[in-house]
């Protein structure tokens, strides 16, 4: 298994990279069509995002 730390990237680049992965997949997936639904993930994601302690751990 791939593990982050063997990457050289910082954890802000990371996020990043996360970032656009996962606004390409939203812009790909048309079925989102229940915004209000789809906010509360947003807005959590977004938080995570912000959360400068915060590790990703895949």
């Amino acid at each position: 298994l791939l593990h982050w730390a063997d990457v050289a990237v910082s954890n802000e680049t990371l996020k990043l990279l996360w970032l656009k992965l996962i606004m390409k997949l939203i812009l790909i997936d048309s079925k989102i069509t229940e915004w209000q639904e789809f906010a509360p993930m947003a807005s959590a994601y977004f938080m995570m995002l912000n959360d400068q302690s915060l590790t990703l751990d895949f």
